[in-house]
């Protein structure tokens, strides 16, 4: 994935600080593998695995005991949560259900959870003028979340910010690149950039976290 290009992540530095030039707005990326754990499709994907062991076990040509039989599947299931745990598997075994419909629901809004979280964490609502705006990526659900302070909503239509979160859609490098851009003629817009610009200056480098 772009999110782990150093390249492309100064890229986005770069575009954050364009954009900042011409508007009041103080944009925060953050760049998340995942935004959820998701238990409930991790304890079903582990229960499969541990129910294809057992049809294994019973249909081997050698007897198994019960007792060895329920340790089998006691051990298969944990071993199977432990490795979809991983840091490196988490996000692939996210991206390839977030393919279907009755796992969307879950995950905006573990998605929308992520970005209120990442908000407050990197304090983007600590701008004198409450005009910070926080770009949450999340990877393996593959969206993007646009989430603005008081001073922006009080500001800029929330059909503006929500068609600007749209052109994040398609999660390529260039549409990223376009929703950034699209997003700072619209803050440009609505608040450009003046002398209080200057008082607050949170990093641009984006954040990439878990």
């Amino acid at each position: 994935m772009w999110h782990h290009d150093p390249g492309f992540l100064d890229q986005i530095e770069q575009a954050v600080q364009t954009i900042e030039s011409t508007t009041d707005a103080e944009i925060v990326v953050v760049v998340a593998s995942a935004s959820g754990d998701y238990p409930g499709l991790h304890a079903f994907l582990a229960g499969m695995w541990s129910m294809i062991i057992g049809v294994v076990l019973i249909l081997v040509p050698f007897t198994i005991t019960p007792i060895d039989l329920l340790i089998s599947l006691f051990l298969s299931f944990w071993m199977a949560w432990y490795l979809l745990d991983l840091p490196k598997a988490r996000p692939q075994w996210i991206s390839i259900f977030s393919r279907y419909r009755r796992f969307a629901v879950t995950q905006h809004r573990a998605v929308l959870r992520r970005a209120r979280e990442e908000f407050v964490l990197e304090a983007v609502h600590g701008t004198p003028n409450r005009s910070g705006v926080l770009v949450l990526v999340s990877a393996a659900e593959a969206k993007v979340v646009v989430i603005g302070d008081l001073g922006v909503q009080g500001e800029v239509p929330e059909g503006e910010l929500a068609l600007a979160q749209r052109r994040f859609d398609a999660m390529t490098r260039d549409d990223f690149l376009a929703g950034l851009h699209e997003l700072g003629r619209v803050l440009s817009i609505h608040l450009p950039h003046g002398p209080e610009s200057d008082d607050v200056d949170l990093p641009n480098a984006p954040r990439v976290k878990p």
